[in-house]
Formats: structure tokens, C-alpha cells, sequence
């Protein structure tokens, strides 16, 4: 695209689906010659041998995550890449009678793990545009309206613009009048990791399909989802007042076989579960080779937004953080698709950059605030209603 105008210098701070999926839209559309682009992240780079880590799976969806995947020409890509989780979905109570199950391979959202969808989308970006091992200390007003990064070795530089993507506790967010803190949901989870499933543990191969299996009784769910090396990603969450509840009571740093001990014998957590999801907790915890993943859930305040400012914007949990729904990962690719085009668009038009980014904003404000909602609902109905089973069967039934 040719332009005579002056190529606006962007950091997109954290290199997450929602940064990454930025990054490839403005590459393609901008002059190559230019490069204006820099992504900040304070990860290492990933090796060629991270997309066979197991890693969880995202369902992506046509009108936005898809659509995306499509704009950044990677469909066909995309589609060689998800071979390891299917469609399938089944929903259970504590016992394990099942209620719903799914197993239509239809295309409408199809699964790929998160290690596959990041690999996917660095390969369509040069390697000098991302710059790992970088931690983003502040972002502050710079010279001439720009905004000035500090980073971790207080290097620091300035730029046109700044796009947050960095997560529910972005250095972005920080710098913008009236973007809230991030509070905490009411529900906490943890994390495990069951390698080779099919082989070790036929049993509950069966069990939990090709696909997600859930399990809803009592302020508790069972939640697993299949991914690479025969895999399982086992998550237990549960509603609990404190944030700091695992850590605080020692729960995530238990040994094994303490851990089983307690998820499995206390009523607060999964005693009088049936055998057979008792089984695959066993197996989670067995799996534990480390210190396991435990985790509160954050979020925004829904219909949440924040005063404009010129040269600096959010997308993704940096901008709408929400509880899981599966609806996340879109909204922010999303997000990253109509940001690029309101960028790209305002080198050809008189408005400018920073009224395009003000219209994509109030855009984004009004389609995050329906599915944060949806997302504070279906946690209601995971948690919080006796019938959750019963209620996703309507709800999957009801399309």
C-alpha cells in the first residue's frame, strides 16, 4: 500500500493472540520497507519444539477469531494445525451421568491448542520485529505526544502509538485515565497436565472423549480439553472468597500425593465425586512434576471503559478482561483485526489516526460489554447453579 504520509512508529506491548494477530495484520498491510512495527514480550522466544508442548486448546469462531486467522492468510495453515482437539463436547454431573454430548465436526469452531496458535501466527512476521525477553516497566507520557516505554534494564524509547496487550496487569492499562484494576471473580482454578492419556489411562481416555469434557456440581467444575502428545488439561475450579485462598492455605505446593489426599477427601473440594472423575483428578495430581498451576480469575467490570487518550490503546484482557467463556481469545483477535484496519485506514483518509482508533474504541466497548456479561452468566451457571448441567444441555440444545 503506498501512502505519502508519515508511518506512524507502534509498539504493541505482549505477544499473546491478540498482539501477535496485530502484528501479522499490520506487517501485510503496511509498506515492508518501513517496518514500524515492534511487539515487546517478556517470555523467551519460543522453539520450533514448544508446538508439541501440551497446552490447553481455544476454540476459535467464524465472525472473529477465524475471521482473523483468514485476513492474516493463514487458513489453510490453521486448518493443518488442529488435529490434536476436536469439536466434541460432553457435559456431565458429579457422578458422571452425562447430560449433553456433541459430536458434530461441523467446522463452526473448530479447536487449536495455544502453543499451535502462536506458532502459526510468528510465522507470518519477521523475527526482529518481536522483541522477547523484554519486561515493559511504564508507559508514560513522552515528547511531542508520544508515549515513552521504560524497560526492564531502563532502556527506554518513544513512539506514535502503543497498543496494550499485555494481559489482565498491563503497563498500558496503567497509563490511561479511568481504565480500572482488574478484581477478582469469586472462583479460582488449578491446573494439570496428563501426558499420553490414550495409553496410560484408557479408561479415561474414554471417558473424556476427543474433545472438552465438564462436570458441574456445587459451586465446583471439572473441566478437561485434549491437546498434543495424547494430552489432557485438566482444570478443578471452584468458587472461593480469597484470591489468595492456594497459596495462603499451601494447597498449591502440596507433594502429590497430599494434594490427592485433600482434593479427593474433603467435602469443600471433590469428595462424593463419581469414581470415575475421581480417577482423573488421581491422574492429574500423579502428573505433577512440578509446582502446579493455581490461579484466581480476574476481570473487568462489565460495560467497563476508559477516557481516550491520543496515542494509546488497548485490546485483548489488557482491555476487557473476562471470565472464561470461550469467547476471550475471539473478541481480542477480533479486537486486533478492527484495530489494524481503523490504523491502516487513516493514512488514506483526513480524520487521522487518533479519531480512528476513538471510533474503534467505543466499537469495541459496546461488543466486549454483551460478552462479558455472557461470560459473568455462564460463570454463574457453572458455579452457582444446582442445575448447571441441566442448564448447558438447554444451552447447547438452544444453539
Amino acid at each position: 500500500m503506498a501512502t505519502s504520509k508519515v508511518l506512524p512508529k507502534i509498539a504493541i506491548i505482549g505477544g499473546g493472540p491478540a498482539g501477535l494477530t496485530l502484528a501479522s495484520l499490520l506487517h501485510k498491510s503496511l509498506p515492508s520497507s518501513s517496518s514500524p512495527v515492534t511487539v515487546f514480550d517478556l517470555r523467551p522466544a519460543p522453539s520450533a519444539s514448544t508446538l508439541h508442548i501440551p497446552s490447553g486448546s481455544l476454540d476459535l469462531h467464524r465472525g472473529s477469531g477465524l475471521l482473523a486467522i483468514g485476513k492474516c492468510g493463514l487458513t489453510s495453515k490453521f486448518k493443518a494445525l488442529i488435529a490434536d482437539c476436536s469439536e466434541q463436547i460432553i457435559v456431565a454431573d458429579k457422578s458422571g451421568k452425562i447430560w449433553y454430548q456433541n459430536h458434530a465436526q461441523n467446522g463452526e469452531r473448530p479447536e487449536i491448542s495455544r502453543n499451535a496458535l502462536t506458532y502459526l501466527l510468528l510465522s507470518t512476521l519477521p523475527p526482529d520485529l518481536i522483541r522477547w525477553n523484554t519486561k515493559v516497566l511504564s508507559v508514560t507520557p513522552g515528547s511531542e505526544r508520544k508515549w515513552k516505554i521504560t524497560f526492564g534494564n531502563k532502556e527506554q524509547d518513544e513512539f506514535d502509538k502503543v497498543v496494550g496487550a499485555d494481559g489482565a496487569w498491563s503497563k498500558a492499562r496503567d497509563a490511561i485515565p479511568r481504565a480500572s484494576k482488574p478484581f477478582y471473580s469469586g472462583a479460582s482454578y488449578l491446573t494439570f497436565t496428563i501426558r499420553n492419556l490414550s495409553t496410560n489411562y484408557p479408561s479415561l481416555n474414554s471417558l473424556v472423549g476427543n474433545g472438552s469434557y465438564s462436570a458441574f456440581s456445587e459451586h465446583k467444575a471439572l473441566i478437561s480439553q485434549r491437546g498434543a502428545m495424547g494430552s489432557v488439561r485438566l482444570y478443578l475450579m471452584m468458587t472461593i472468597p480469597s484470591s489468595s485462598y492456594f497459596s495462603d492455605s499451601g494447597l498449591d505446593s502440596l507433594p502429590p500425593a497430599e494434594l490427592k489426599k485433600k482434593l479427593l477427601g474433603e467435602e469443600d473440594f471433590f469428595q462424593g465425586w463419581g469414581n470415575e472423575l475421581q480417577e482423573l483428578i488421581s491422574a492429574g495430581c500423579d502428573a505433577v512434576e512440578d509446582k502446579m498451576e493455581a490461579r484466581p480469575l480476574y476481570m473487568h467490570p462489565m460495560g467497563d471503559s476508559w477516557t481516550h487518550t491520543p496515542g494509546i490503546t488497548l485490546i485483548g484482557d489488557a482491555a476487557h478482561l473476562m471470565t472464561p467463556s470461550g469467547e476471550g481469545v475471539n473478541c481480542a483477535m477480533l479486537d486486533a483485526l478492527e484495530l489494524s484496519e481503523a490504523i491502516t485506514s487513516s493514512l488514506e483518509t483526513e480524520g487521522g489516526l487518533d479519531e480512528a482508533v476513538k471510533a474503534f474504541e467505543e466499537k469495541m466497548w459496546k461488543r466486549s460489554k454483551e460478552l462479558m456479561e455472557d461470560a459473568d452468566q455462564m460463570l454463574k451457571i457453572m458455579l452457582e447453579d444446582k442445575n448447571a448441567p441441566q442448564q448447558f444441555c438447554q444451552m447447547f440444545q438452544k444453539g
